[in-house]
């Protein structure tokens, strides 16, 4: 892949070119965003940076797609592209929208469905993907590069299996956003200012990552090693087991997967 247009400088848009911009310096990618402050903010170059997606590609022939807008604004999206993209690879990160339905409304049978998650902001995506059988090993292996320009990827076994991944790994930052919310909020409650308890709440989550991140235990044998048989660890987590936190946490995640093939029709 030479070439990559980018349709949408959103969060994800905008992080995405972030990352490919100095992971890919060879990789000659356009933006495309109505919104043109999206594309000063992001420091585009101005003989590739368009507001139309039409005007994009009258000018340039892209060798990759990457369709980074929101799922309801796809319909839109594909009725503007007169020309379709017949001999374009199609990368698509939009929530919900099928590889089947992707491939009719773009008129290309080279798809890569995708979900990454808001990590990319900081290059530490998780990318779940799975390929249209029309891809070829090129299209996997430039998907690959990409998603590798801002994390890592996993590639699925089925297309069922985004369901998933949109469950845990998409919406998986705001689990975390939660649980440091409200940790932050009893640090509020227990009388720490404002700054002291948005500090507290940060710094302990971060550092938890962090040691989890070494890979010298796992979660669970982290867990353990910090839970003093009669402590103050081994109240809470007992607290948090006799209400069956594992299971609400559990639920609220299958919800999240219930509402992506609820949004896939």
């Amino acid at each position: 892949m030479k070439s990559l247009a980018i349709i949408g400088a959103g969060n994800m848009g905008g992080a995405i070119y972030t990352a490919v911009r100095t992971a890919l310096p060879d990789l000659d990618v356009a933006v495309c965003d109505p919104e043109t402050g999206k594309l000063t903010a992001l420091k585009v170059p101005s003989n590739r940076r368009f507001s139309r997606v039409n005007d994009l590609f009258s000018e340039l022939r892209p060798n990759a797609v990457l369709l980074a807008v929101k799922p309801q604004s796809f319909e839109q999206l594909a009725a503007a592209i007169d020309a379709g993209l017949t001999n374009t690879l199609v990368i698509s990160i939009m929530a919900g929208i099928p590889i089947e339905r992707l491939s009719r409304e773009t008129r290309s049978e080279r798809i890569i469905r995708s979900m990454p998650n808001l990590a990319a902001i900081v290059g530490k995506s998780l990318t779940g993907w799975i390929a249209s059988p029309a891809a070829t090993a090129a299209d996997k292996a430039a998907a690959r590069s990409l998603f590798r320009s801002f994390g890592i990827e996993v590639e699925l076994a089925t297309e069922a299996d985004i369901n998933s991944i949109t469950a845990l790994s998409g919406s998986g930052p705001a689990y975390y956003f939660y649980l440091t919310q409200l940790l932050e909020e009893k640090a509020r409650a227990m009388g720490f200012s404002p700054a002291d308890a948005e500090t507290i709440a940060q710094q302990t989550i971060q550092g938890a990552a962090a040691v989890l991140a070494s890979k010298t235990k796992t979660a669970k044998e982290w867990k353990q090693a910090v839970t003093s048989k009669g402590g103050t660890t081994e109240a809470a987590l007992k607290h948090l087991r006799e209400r069956q936190f594992d299971h609400i946490f559990a639920n609220a995640i299958q919800k999240a997967k219930e509402r992506a093939q609820e949004l896939a029709g």
